[in-house]
């Protein structure tokens, strides 16, 4: 009777070790494809409808700065303290004054992005001609 019981427990880790090693791949596969999906969700979603409605409260330091507000108002005690004091700090400068709302790029902004990138290319191949010069022949 002990026989039969251990030949019966032998057989159940077999088969549960078969059963996880079958669907192991399979369950890989699945955790994939649901990241995937919800990478891409989460990003329509933002574009659609988050980003918009960031931007109509004045872009994403002025929503955090928000945000710190109504929790310092919500907490109360020195955390409330310190949410309200972050909160005046958030979209803030170095001088004290506000920062500009971020606006849409505009043709200028390109334009000294592109130059800012062709510069960069430069000290780059300059980096380069530097190192080859001093590789010993």
């Amino acid at each position: 009777m002990a026989d039969e019981d251990q030949q019966q427990s032998k057989q159940r880790r077999f088969l549960s070790t078969i059963t996880k090693r079958a669907l192991a791949p399979v369950v890989a596969t699945a955790a994939t494809a649901a990241t995937g999906y919800a990478l891409r969700k989460g990003s329509e979603l933002w574009e659609q409808r988050l980003r918009p409605k960031a931007q109509e409260k004045g872009g994403g330091l002025a929503l955090a700065r928000e945000t710190l507000e109504n929790a310092a108002t919500k907490i109360g005690g020195p955390v409330s303290e310190r949410a309200g004091a972050l909160a005046d700090k958030v979209g803030k400068d170095d001088g004290g004054q506000e920062s500009p709302a971020p606006t849409q790029a505009g043709p200028s902004d390109d334009a000294k992005r592109e130059q800012n990138r062709e510069q960069r290319e430069r000290r780059r191949e300059e980096r380069r001609r530097a190192l080859e010069e001093a590789r010993p022949s």
